[in-house]
């Protein structure tokens, strides 16, 4: 495994504790953490992270509630 994908991991994960220790659910955690990381690697402000994780009505939760409204409208 090289360094740089190691590292991506490595972010991946303390950004879905960060998720979890703010409040968030397991599949939230999961999903902050992969698009946190590449938001990072996409050289884009840490602050946009901060904020989505003390919104409780923000992307974290409305996301998910869309997909979900999508593949099941009833």
């Amino acid at each position: 495994m090289s360094s740089s994908s190691k590292s991506a991991n490595e972010a991946n994960m303390l950004l879905q504790k960060a998720a979890r220790g703010a409040g968030f659910g397991v599949a939230q955690a999961r999903d902050f953490g992969t698009a946190a990381a590449l938001h990072l690697y996409a050289s884009r402000s840490e602050g946009d992270l901060i904020d989505a994780l003390h919104d409780r009505i923000g992307p974290i939760t409305t996301l998910p509630a869309v997909i979900d409204d999508l593949l099941d409208p009833t």
